[in-house]
């Protein structure tokens, strides 16, 4: 809406008549003015809007912004029903994942277990060959503990006997030979 621009002629033209001013310069000056003005407030209302243009104007932005918050509303529902739906699949997935997972670890320590006791098994066995294996190493080096006692004390006999043996040889080889020296 264009405000519009009141300018009283007639009473403009009295003022220049009685400044002295002859009626029909007067009417002539006054009527190049009401030109100017009519021409300058057009090209005002034009660039400039009034306050009824600038309100109107408001109300039109303030029932696009109502608009445009309805609208993001409607998207922010469907999104977020949107992400329910994708964290109830990917909820679903990681569930199924995870029980997947619970039973191929469960298998694993089923196997685990079989081997440990299949393991504990052999250990067993394998430490009860070798408590067998020192018991006999144990014994077999009793029995040469005393085959070398027995040996060691037979050796010792032999050798006194050969000491005394030698002892006694030598007795008489001194006994001949002090006899042959006499």
């Amino acid at each position: 809406m264009v405000a519009t621009m009141t300018f009283d002629t007639l009473q403009m033209v009295a003022r220049l008549e009685q400044a002295g001013i002859p009626t029909e310069h007067a009417k002539a000056q006054v009527m190049m003015l009401a030109d100017v003005l009519a021409t300058e407030h057009a090209g005002y209302a034009e660039t400039y809007s009034t306050k009824s243009d600038i309100n109107q104007h408001l109300t039109n932005i303030d029932k696009d912004l109502v608009l445009t918050n309805v609208k993001i509303d409607q998207h922010v529902v469907e999104l977020n029903a949107k992400i329910d739906r994708h964290a109830i699949e990917l909820n679903a997935k990681i569930d199924q994942h995870a029980s997947e997972f619970n039973a191929k670890l469960e298998k694993t320590n089923t196997k685990i277990d079989q081997h440990a006791v299949e393991f504990n098994a052999k250990l067993e066995k394998t430490n009860t060959k070798i408590d067998q294996h020192a018991v006999e190493f144990n014994a077999k080096l009793e029995m040469l503990d005393s085959k070398s006692d027995k040996r060691t004390s037979e050796l010792k006999a032999e050798l006194i006997r050969w000491v005394v043996a030698v002892s006694t040889l030598q007795g008489t080889l001194i006994s001949a030979l002090l006899l042959r020296l006499h």
